[in-house]
């Protein structure tokens, strides 16, 4: 993701939450893309099909975090080296971390799709391949990188906007933010509207860019009880209503529940973003953090590939009780991803890509 290649101080106690937050969310959109494809080839109401989803109910938190993180590293209006800060100057020290990365990476998986389409003994299509680039899905995880530039792009006014509101000011935007995408969607899905061009997915997620930098620093007083309430109702209420929406219409229908923008989500994600602020992990393990978050957009990137081929091996979802089949998967691609990132970061040609 493109706030994973945003430096921050590893020293600095503000910023220490980030580097945990942004290696479980990493971890949790690994377990996303393993339930997707249980959630989506399981008997729909079988006992597989209810862990999947169920699963993927409880990590769909995972990139609306990513985002979030985005607003806290990039809009902070206080930080006194960015204060005079030039559109070029902002433009040219993140060009390299989200076009390289898009460019490289669209490339690789569209080669990636056509040997996939060879090895299951499907004709090429290049016209098929170029639309999947058009639409900004080169592969089904890297929408990311294309919502993500818009959000950079904007950026710099968005900042300088807040700067210029008062706090209340800013949370009543951030909350017509939310309010606006959380219809939008509501009546796409409802309507069966196509999605927008990949261009416009950024105004979607405006409104978690600004809860990031409000969140990040602004104290909440709802005590951890109260989040984690907020975070099983919802949980519970993206499974359900998936269920719900899928024999009363089609499943289709019921990935409304799914959707980033639902209005089960967008309550999930918010309370999720501050559980995991106010994490404290144990020493023996925090200190594992910085490194790991180092190279996790290296895992994001790697992950479908190494998942398509533990898939080809046999290691897929359907091989033992899905309870224990997901999360082992999920561990196994998150590690290898990981080393093959490790590698990457090392190596002087590649390291920017990551």
């Amino acid at each position: 993701m493109a706030s994973i290649n945003t430096k921050i101080s590893s020293t600095s106690t503000a910023f220490l939450w980030v580097d945990h937050t942004r290696v479980i969310a990493a971890f949790a959109v690994v377990m996303l893309h393993v339930t997707a494809g249980l959630v989506e080839n399981a008997t729909l109401g079988s006992s597989a099909w209810w862990m999947g989803n169920v699963m993927d109910a409880l990590v769909r938190w995972c990139v609306p975090i990513f985002v979030m993180i985005s607003g806290f590293l990039l809009l902070n209006t206080k930080k006194k080296d960015q204060a005079t800060e030039s559109l070029a100057t902002f433009y040219q020290k993140r060009a390299s971390r989200i076009l390289l990365p898009l460019l490289f990476w669209s490339l690789f998986y569209l080669a990636w799709t056509a040997l996939r389409w060879q090895v299951l003994g499907q004709p090429i299509v290049i016209t098929a391949l170029l639309e999947q680039w058009a639409r900004g899905m080169p592969y089904y995880h890297m929408w990311y990188l294309h919502m993500i530039l818009g959000l950079y792009l904007f950026a710099p006014f968005i900042k300088r906007l807040l700067s210029v509101l008062n706090t209340n000011e800013q949370i009543f935007l951030c909350v017509l933010l939310f309010v606006f995408s959380a219809l939008t969607t509501l009546l796409r899905y409802a309507l069966n509207l196509p999605n927008s061009l990949f261009f416009l997915w950024f105004l979607y997620y405006l409104g978690y860019f600004i809860a990031g930098h409000l969140l990040g620093r602004l104290p909440v007083k709802l005590s951890n009880g109260i989040l984690w309430l907020v975070l099983m109702l919802t949980i519970v209420e993206v499974a359900v209503g998936c269920y719900y929406l899928a024999i009363r219409q089609n499943l289709a229908l019921g990935f409304y529940f799914y959707d980033y923008a639902s209005i089960a989500v967008i309550p999930m994600s918010l309370a999720a973003f501050i559980l995991l602020q106010r994490m404290t992990l144990p020493a023996a393990l925090a200190k594992w953090m910085p490194r790991i978050a180092a190279i996790s957009m290296g895992i994001y990137l790697l992950h479908p590939a190494i998942l398509d081929v533990l898939s080809f091996l046999g290691l897929r979802w359907d091989i033992m009780p899905a309870l224990l089949s997901v999360p082992l998967i999920s561990i196994i691609a998150f590690v290898v991803a990981g080393l093959g990132a490790f590698i990457l970061s090392k190596l002087p040609i590649l390291r920017n890509l990551i």
